[in-house]
């Protein structure tokens, strides 16, 4: 999460201040997703998103029991739109914080078990510090107690250091909370779908969904992808570890000169930035409304990017 921007006076002498419209994402994927918004965010300019607009991907603990669930999804989001309104944290996102802050990305899971069993125990102890609505009093005591627990589970001599992240500002009225999440219909089933997409209605988020997973918006970016097979796209069955998507979108990035292909948690942006027009104007030769998604291979990504254009 992001720190707190500074509050700005909407009026200074006879001039008045234009306030940034954020776009808050939050993703089902942890390392893809993640440095493919990070590359839009840094590089706005050249795609023609205004500078009026701040694009705050959110971080997340991407191994915590369930997380890789859209309902998972949707109560951190939540949970962290509560800390946003009241600037206390519920317990579940104050562990997420902790841990991306203090286990770098890349021994996250090598280190699963451990997580878990600071996690419990972390959970236990924090639950003592809350007040009547869950919510931690003492943010302080709260750190000092996670340090704690993890030198004891990670067998570490010394407290780790920890800063606590603050809120960003967060106005309901003017700010657009998305979710993107895959369709993976190996692991949820259409009535799954259906509950995601009246979650995200009740609580005026915006849905995205990739079909069968978002490595099918970054086929988008090439032309190549017009001559696939939608069947066997949507199967996206694995050979070996690896999906067909991934399979097929590591053999079109080593076809371009210089190119060392894809991987998961090495994005490199610079290979789709230039061809993210092409990435919208592809996603519409396959499916591309939100609720027909869930049964046809396809993306609605595009659509965001083109909100981002032309909102501010």
């Amino acid at each position: 999460m992001r720190p707190r921007e500074s509050k700005l006076n909407t009026v200074r002498g006879n001039k008045r201040l234009e306030v940034k419209r954020k776009f808050i994402l939050a993703f089902e994927g942890y390392r893809t997703e993640a440095q493919y918004f990070k590359g839009v965010g840094d590089n706005r300019s050249k795609l023609r998103i205004p500078s009026l607009i701040e694009i705050c991907p959110l971080d997340r603990y991407p191994i915590q029991s369930g997380s890789s669930d859209p309902g998972r999804i949707l109560d951190l989001l939540e949970e962290y739109l509560i800390f946003l309104d009241c600037g206390k944290y519920p317990v579940d996102l104050f562990i997420n914080a902790f841990i991306a802050d203090v286990i770098p990305e890349k021994d996250i899971l090598g280190v699963k078990d451990k997580i878990d069993k600071f996690t419990v125990k972390a959970k236990k102890m924090l639950q003592t510090l809350c007040d009547g609505n869950d919510l931690i009093c003492d943010p302080d005591k709260a750190k000092e107690t996670c340090s704690e627990i993890y030198c004891g589970v990670f067998d570490r001599p010394e407290k780790v250091h920890f800063d606590v992240p603050e809120p960003i500002d967060y106005r309901k009225e003017r700010d657009i909370v998305c979710v993107i999440v895959d369709r993976d219909a190996e692991s949820r089933d259409s009535a799954k779908c259906s509950e995601f997409f009246s979650r995200c209605q009740k609580n005026a988020f915006r849905p995205y969904m990739t079909n069968p997973c978002f490595e099918m918006w970054l086929l988008l970016h090439f032309d190549e992808v017009l001559g696939e097979d939608k069947k066997v796209l949507r199967r996206n069955e694995k050979i070996g570890d690896v999906r067909y998507t991934e399979r097929r979108l590591d053999g079109i990035l080593r076809s371009y000169p210089a190119n060392s292909g894809y991987r998961k948690d090495d994005l490199d942006f610079d290979c789709f930035m230039h061809r993210v027009d092409n990435a919208i104007k592809n996603e519409k030769r396959f499916c591309c409304e939100i609720k027909c998604i869930k049964n046809e291979v396809g993306s609605n990504i595009g659509a965001l990017i083109d909100e981002m254009r032309h909102k501010n």
